[in-house]
């Protein structure tokens, strides 16, 4: 290990005070996206989604610490989608992102790297949203409705929809049916209830 090496290796450990670190913070250090590439093959760093990073010793720091952290920075959100069912413990998958729900007219003016804002009338937003450990998340039925709004694939959505039977969590038909008319999925809701019936 040269030099140049151990110099770029002690400044990315000041990082290290982080749950996790973005491109931008390691550019700010003076490491750029191609040494970030390299630490992610040499394994020091993992690579948690677009932008963001974790070092490789640290993979045990739990989804909620990172989803707390990005709350501290936008308030109003709401976790919703993909990272609304790791919450539920409804899928293994690891998204490439943070998914959060945010009014319309409250939308953070920086990008959030590894974050995937969805932008929601202000008069739907809370609509189905339960709070769990401080924190405000899409519940089931909500996540299910919001998986048809945005195009999630049928095949996806049934396979969570039988996850919640696997784990025997409980899902109201007829709130799902409410919030297919609220949020204007009725076709697709009807297409979602022939596939599990």
């Amino acid at each position: 290990m040269g030099t140049e090496d151990k110099n770029i290796i002690k400044r990315l450990k000041k990082l290290k005070r982080k749950k996790y670190f973005t491109t931008t913070d390691a550019i700010t250090l003076g490491i750029s996206g191609r040494m970030l590439s390299y630490y992610t093959e040499k394994k020091l760093i993992t690579r948690l989604g677009q932008g963001a990073y974790i070092f490789t010793e640290m993979q045990g720091v739990d989804l909620e610490s990172i989803v707390k952290e990005i709350l501290v920075q936008v308030p109003r959100a709401i976790i919703c989608l993909e990272t609304a069912l790791r919450f539920h413990n409804l899928t293994e998958e690891a998204s490439a992102n943070i998914h959060i729900m945010v009014p319309k007219h409250n939308v953070p003016r920086r990008k959030l790297n590894g974050v995937k804002i969805y932008r929601v009338n202000s008069k739907i937003l809370n609509i189905g949203v339960i709070k769990k450990n401080n924190m405000k998340i899409t519940g089931i039925e909500r996540t299910i409705i919001d998986m048809l709004k945005f195009n999630f694939p049928l095949s996806k959505i049934i396979s969570v929809f039988n996850e919640t039977r696997v784990k025997r969590k409980q899902v109201s038909f007829s709130d799902l049916k409410k919030m297919a008319l609220v949020f204007r999925v009725n076709s697709k809701f009807k297409n979602f209830m022939e596939a599990i019936l």
